[in-house]
């Protein structure tokens, strides 16, 4: 396939917001054995043992655990549409201020989130939002209907070994 493109969401596995920080996943002046991942962990660039400690019943735990190759976005906020990868699998859950993506088969996922640093990606972000009185918000349908531009398995390995070989040089 050349020059075709897909919405996100034929790519995409899963896609769904995470706990809410009130009830499911409260953050805690103390040391827990759960993490939990938010915006501002992302916008700040904290370190895994920087974020939040939460207290999470074990049902959400699984359903909202963070696992290698997911890549999470912030949905709300002045810093809507940053991103991270996760690159290994975290004792940690992340808040309703987050989505949480998982790829299907036809993508890798550090190719997605390649895709996601992009200005066309950004730019896409900045025209759905939408703010309510103070604050902008993303809904993630709009996100997944995105044009995503689809290359082959090889090529996407090709790209994210390319994109990695770049990085370790700095």
């Amino acid at each position: 396939m050349q020059n075709n493109f897909y919405k996100l969401k034929d790519v995409i596995l899963s896609a769904n917001t995470g706990l809410d920080a009130i009830q499911r996943a409260p953050i805690v002046n103390y040391i827990t054995k759960y993490k939990c991942l938010r915006i501002q962990d992302i916008s700040q660039s904290k370190k895994f043992s920087d974020w939040g400690n939460t207290e999470v019943q074990d049902v959400y735990y699984n359903d909202f655990r963070l696992k290698a190759n997911d890549i999470i976005i912030a949905r709300t906020g002045s810093t809507i549409g940053i991103n991270l990868f996760i690159k290994k699998d975290l004792p940690s859950v992340f808040n309703n201020g987050l989505i949480r993506l998982r790829t299907n088969h036809l993508v890798l996922p550090y190719y997605c989130y390649l895709f996601m640093q992009t200005n066309y990606f950004k730019e896409y972000i900045n025209n759905i939002s939408c703010g309510t009185s103070t604050q902008p918000n993303m809904k993630i349908n709009d996100l997944l209907n995105i044009d995503f531009p689809y290359v082959e398995l090889s090529r996407q390995h090709h790209i994210v070994n390319i994109q990695s070989e770049v990085k370790l040089c700095f």
